[in-house]
């Protein structure tokens, strides 16, 4: 609001600045493009926050199953041994093939996400109790078969 003016409603409720005389104030014309421009601008933001929350509202959240019990830890052990073994396959995966070497598997994704590596437990294992050693290999072989050098 700018000094020696009042803001009052006209009757569709909108905000009318007016000087303390009653007269209404003069706008320049830059200001009602840089409003107008401010308002669409708002409007294609809304549309794009809107559109982006419509499509991800119907997609699933995955939520990890642990179906086999690993050395007897509790679930948040399990999914947090799972985690690191990923991150370390997916470094030296990352390390590997930076020095021109080849990677851990041939075709092999550069991260070796904790759903790739659970499934492959999950399907191996389920309902058993096994080591970190037996999981490893099962994973190793889990994954030599799904990205085969051809």
């Amino acid at each position: 609001m700018f000094s020696g003016s009042t803001e009052t409603l006209n009757k569709g409720g909108h905000i009318r600045q007016q000087s303390w005389l009653g007269q209404p104030l003069r706008v320049c014309p830059c200001h009602k493009r840089y409003a107008q421009m401010r308002s669409w601008m708002n409007r294609k933001l809304i549309l794009l926050i809107l559109s982006f929350v419509a499509t991800n509202a119907n997609a699933e959240a995955w939520s990890p199953k642990v179906e086999f019990n690993l050395e007897g830890g509790t679930y948040k052990e399990t999914l947090i041994w799972v985690s690191g073994t990923s991150y370390a396959m997916s470094k030296h995966e990352e390390l590997s093939t930076l020095k021109g070497a080849n990677g851990l598997f041939c075709n092999a994704p550069k991260i070796f996400d904790s759903k790739l590596i659970l499934n492959c437990l999950n399907n191996k294992h389920g309902g058993q109790l096994i080591t970190s050693e037996t999981a490893i290999e099962t994973i190793f072989a889990c994954l030599s078969e799904k990205f085969q050098c051809l």
